[in-house]
């Protein structure tokens, strides 16, 4: 005795001769499940399984999926499409970046769409490659940063980046049934953002000036790509030449935590 299951696909006439699949043959009573392989993608099967004697006599009737009941007939899923051979990051500026890859087989896909997604990759704190130090930063998670709908259209702007930072991007196709999107390619090989110099300081007010010194206060700008070390307020004598270079000045003040925006 042993369990005994096949398969016939279905036409647009009818139903087709049934199969029996060897590989779900067992005589194990208790083994409820098995797989069917060598089928057609995107195919309407109707199965059937039965408990076979070895007087065929004794067969028991066959249980069978049908219209009308609980239990229709199948579809097999469809064949996904390719992933992208390679994707490429490329005419790279502070905050932003273009992205290119080029297609692959679609299979059983229905085009949709392509997709595009750009990770943040963590900051280590150290000296760069320039010798200059750096702070830790978090990175982040994948986002979606493009959505191109021609199969055709194989490139988009990678937009609202962080300036001097590592991302990662990955690309896939989108069919209309999900099942036939492709696995994402990743690109491990780091797309870096160009170095953007902090806005300039706004809002620059001086109050409580008496012989020897004065309040001055400021509103910080953007930091864009800036590692921040300190705030550096200047002042001069009328007549004479702004400091040079990086060191402190004869009149003035360094502050060196950024939320700290007045100093004396």
């Amino acid at each position: 005795m042993e369990w005994r299951v096949a398969y016939s696909r279905m036409m647009t006439y009818g139903e087709g001769s049934w199969k029996v699949a060897p590989e779900c043959s067992t005589v194990f009573h208790e083994q409820r499940s098995c797989v069917i392989e060598d089928l057609s993608s995107m195919t309407l099967y109707n199965v059937k399984v039965w408990i076979a004697c070895t007087d065929s006599g004794f067969n028991s009737l066959p249980f069978r999926t049908q219209y009308s009941t609980k239990f229709p007939p199948v579809t097999t899923r469809p064949i996904p499409a390719l992933a992208p051979p390679e994707v490429f990051c490329t005419g790279i500026e502070p905050l932003q970046f273009k992205a290119d890859w080029r297609k692959s087989d679609p299979n059983d896909c229905t085009f949709f769409a392509w997709e595009l997604q750009a990770k943040l990759l963590p900051r280590l704190e150290g000296v760069s490659a320039s010798g200059l130090f750096e702070k830790a930063a978090a990175g982040g998670e994948y986002v979606t940063k493009c959505l191109t709908y021609s199969r055709n259209d194989l490139s988009c702007m990678v937009t609202d980046l962080l300036a001097d930072r590592d991302y990662h991007i990955q690309a896939r196709e989108r069919c209309t049934d999900p099942f036939a999107d492709s696995e994402y390619y990743r690109r491990y090989v780091e797309c870096r953002t160009l170095t953007a110099p902090a806005e300039d300081p706004e809002g620059l007010t001086v109050a409580d000036g008496d012989l020897y010194t004065m309040q001055v206060a400021w509103v910080p700008g953007d930091p864009k790509a800036c590692i921040f070390l300190y705030m550096d307020v200047q002042v001069k004598e009328n007549g004479t030449d702004w400091p040079e270079g990086d060191n402190p000045p004869v009149f003035g003040c360094r502050v060196a935590n950024r939320s700290i925006t007045k100093c004396a």
